[in-house]
């Protein structure tokens, strides 16, 4: 099966001013690390990462935009 080489995520960094509660600082963390494994090709530990996202906070967007990003991607890659 042939994966994908790069992937494109938009990343939404909060300003120093932003004040997060403990769920979201861990969805950002677990997003952050889910993109960070899926650039370097490790997209299962990515995908769980990024699930890992939107059970700590279900309202965080970018979770769901980058976890679908990556699943679409990696259909993509399937040989038919």
């Amino acid at each position: 099966m042939k994966l994908p080489t790069a992937l494109t995520f938009q990343i939404t960094v909060p300003t120093p001013t932003t004040v997060l509660s403990l769920e979201q600082a861990a969805a950002r963390e677990a997003n952050e690390r889910g993109i960070a494994l899926a650039h370097h090709g490790r997209f299962f530990e990515a995908t769980a990462a990024l699930e890992e996202t939107y059970e700590s906070d279900s309202e965080y967007a970018d979770a769901y935009s980058n976890l679908g990003a990556l699943l679409r991607r990696l259909e993509m890659s399937k040989v038919p």
